[in-house]
């Protein structure tokens, strides 16, 4: 039996459409690892490209809008850096996330990288429960001491001076009352 060289058979398989398909699917998501942050990678996948459309899920739907609110940037991105073929549409959707599951050990970590969860403003306080026979100034005076407790955990913006969570600043360098 001679040998003969793997170029070849290999080369002619490639070109087939099947392995196109798998290239460009590869293509788009190693562009994608780069266009976007480590926490939105953390919380998007990529299913499949179909006529040029991109299916990504998410891991909430609050993950699905705000990527769709980004859409013609990282479609701008991704097209910017894709070898040919452009993409025409990008498409969030939470309901296929299910495949991808979070352990229990490591569910905090996800909880810390997650960008709509703001464990140092949000998180319920043990501390103040809210009993069935509180006059309405009790249970007033106890959320005026949650929201407190809150605001103090919270920056400043730069513009206007008011509280504004990390997460706000970090992202758009001002809180979403100056962004309007």
């Amino acid at each position: 039996m001679a040998f003969t060289l793997l170029n070849k058979p290999l080369e002619s398989l490639i070109k087939k459409e099947h392995w196109t398909h798998y290239h460009r699917y590869l293509e788009v998501c190693n562009i994608w690892k780069n266009v976007v942050t480590n926490n939105t990678l953390t919380n998007t996948s990529i299913l499949s490209i179909n006529q040029n459309i991109v299916y990504i899920t998410t891991s909430s739907s609050g993950w699905s809008q705000e990527l769709s609110f980004q859409k013609y940037s990282l479609l701008k991105k991704i097209n910017q850096q894709l070898s040919d073929n452009p993409i025409d549409k990008l498409h969030f959707s939470s309901a296929k996330w299910s495949g991808k599951k979070i352990s229990c050990s490591n569910l905090s970590e996800q909880k810390k990288k997650c960008f709509f969860s703001h464990n140092d403003s949000y998180e319920f306080d043990k501390k103040i429960i809210t009993e069935k026979n509180q006059t309405p100034q009790e249970a007033f005076t106890g959320w005026t001491k949650v929201i407190k407790k809150r605001l103090k955990s919270f920056s400043v913006c730069p513009q206007c001076k008011r509280p504004a969570s990390l997460h706000e600043l970090e992202r758009w360098s001002k809180c979403y009352l100056c962004i309007r």
